[in-house]
């Protein structure tokens, strides 16, 4: 990337203002920004890399989650990092627990049929159960990173808040309802 290209994003972002942090690729802008589609229609007619057009969404995108007034503004980020943690540690507790009871055997050599079918299928009810408990810990663990980077409470699709509501409900959720209604029809075939 050129520099005349970084100063033609500063002019039509809007900002001189613009900070990249050390290390880390988040940017900030501090000053109000157009829509995407009219940020790009105004570069200049030239080609620009795909880096150079990312950088630009990004900005814009950045800029939208500083301006947007998440949940996470409104309510102690503390109760929620003791909430996550809170439930880390009991579904932690839950897949030890399945994992000791799968794990055992209480059947006898010798045993009838219908004895060792009934332990082998409550055992793979039991691994199944582990397995959801175990998506669960890497979304609260998720959730916890996204608390610590700031994002948090903030939907991945559309960067809007996710409301205070569905945080309490589910506090490791990424999505906002909206979203999460518009992946569930598109799972489902019906988008």
């Amino acid at each position: 990337m050129k520099f005349h290209s970084m100063r033609t994003l500063f002019s039509i972002i809007g900002t001189s203002n613009l900070a990249i942090l050390p290390g880390n690729a988040t940017m900030f802008i501090r000053q109000k920004t157009r829509p995407f589609a009219d940020v790009l229609a105004a570069l200049p007619k030239q080609r620009y890399s795909s880096v150079f057009v990312q950088l630009v969404i990004s900005a814009i995108r950045a800029r939208r989650m500083m301006s947007e007034q998440s949940a996470t503004s409104k309510v102690d980020i503390a109760k929620y990092k003791k909430l996550l943690l809170d439930m880390r540690e009991q579904l932690t507790e839950e897949v030890r627990a399945l994992g000791n009871a799968s794990l055992k055997s209480d059947h006898e050599p010798g045993a009838e049929l219908a004895d060792v079918g009934s332990d082998n299928f409550t055992q793979e009810v039991e691994i199944k159960l582990m397995a959801a408990e175990e998506t669960r810990i890497r979304a609260i663990d998720t959730a916890l990173s996204r608390l610590g980077q700031g994002t948090f409470g903030i939907c991945k699709d559309c960067d809007k808040p996710v409301s205070e509501a569905r945080l309490l409900a589910l506090p490791f959720a990424q999505l906002c309802i909206a979203c999460k209604e518009q992946h569930e029809r598109r799972d489902a075939g019906l988008a």
